[in-house]
């Protein structure tokens, strides 16, 4: 954090969240940006290509417009749907956001009826920042269907956390020192080509597939009392939860684990009228024609995916 205070600093350029006048280069090149509660978001002067990738409150577009709150007010104060999710929500890899599949699934129903979608996912983040922003946001745009697509970063501070904590405490305190949100000296410079994780979770992750075996059942009970939190918070505002176990390759050293987090998940969904589990594994085959790696789409995939999406939740909309 030291660091880039003292890039801004050294740039003598404020760093004013909403601007987007902001035309430093420096800016534009970074993909996220610290932020008090989260501890990181998406930083609203990205660029591809001179055009904004992010709207001025820092959710990734599913239009041309920059702001979810002129959106908002276009469309009568309605929110149909709400992404809430993490990288595979954001759909890290692909560069342009009508790549992705929120904004491919709103061009579906808006074939249908004007529709107003917000993708909430951000990379790296795991339910606990999802919910501080669905606990926010979610009050504002309270929508009607809220897509929950969020369970394999739940797990990622036991597999990336430091192996000396034999546990791991619920808000993360005694590992937090892994989510380093300074830079390297030169922005650009991010573990993977799409502008991943680096700038957040700093240059000296151990990865140890040793730390699922913190994997606890206190662990799996606090993701079932987030899974019921969203429910709950939606609730104020008469919105559905649609419950979307992430799909992930057997091959991946999460993918055991997440058959028990999403087990979870349906079964709080069952315990609840207003929420809805709809399982789609098995209906996208996962490989190289529909995914970058054994977790997030392909532009084709994110077209499968949003189908199959579109063909349940419409009915519900």
């Amino acid at each position: 954090m030291f660091n880039y205070i003292k890039k801004l600093f050294e740039n003598k350029k404020p760093f004013f969240y909403g601007n987007s006048n902001l035309k430093d280069d420096f800016f534009s090149k970074l993909f996220y940006c610290p932020h008090p509660f989260t501890n990181w978001s998406l930083n609203p002067h990205s660029r591809n290509n001179k055009k904004f990738i992010h709207t001025k409150e820092g959710f990734r577009k599913t239009s041309e417009s920059n702001s979810i709150l002129d959106e908002l007010k276009l469309f009568g104060n309605t929110c149909d749907i709400y992404c809430l999710g993490g990288s595979t929500t954001y759909c890290d890899g692909l560069k342009d956001y009508s790549e992705t599949w929120p904004y491919k699934l709103r061009n579906l129903i808006s074939q249908k009826k004007k529709s107003f979608l917000v993708n909430g996912g951000v990379g790296g983040w795991s339910t606990i920042q999802s919910l501080i922003r669905f606990s926010t946001w979610g009050a504002v745009l309270k929508p009607k269907v809220t897509i929950f697509y969020q369970s394999k970063n739940d797990l990622t501070p036991l597999v990336n956390g430091r192996e000396i904590e034999k546990e791991i405490y619920p808000l993360l305190e005694n590992i937090m020192l892994q989510y380093d949100t300074s830079l390297n000296s030169d922005p650009r410079k991010y573990k993977k080509n799409n502008f991943g994780l680096a700038s957040v979770y700093g240059n000296d992750i151990f990865a140890s597939e040793e730390g699922l075996n913190r994997f606890t059942h206190e662990w799996k009970s606090l993701y079932a009392i987030r899974c019921k939190m969203a429910i709950e918070l939606a609730k104020m505002w008469n919105g559905k939860i649609v419950f979307v176990p992430e799909l992930i390759s057997n091959k991946s050293i999460y993918y055991t684990p997440m058959l028990e987090m999403h087990k979870i998940m349906q079964e709080v969904s069952a315990s609840d009228k207003s929420s809805i589990f709809l399982d789609l594994r098995g209906k996208i085959e996962i490989d190289s024609n529909n995914f970058i790696d054994f977790l997030h789409f392909n532009e084709l995939g994110s077209e499968k995916f949003s189908n199959l999406l579109y063909n349940e939740i419409y009915k519900i909309l």
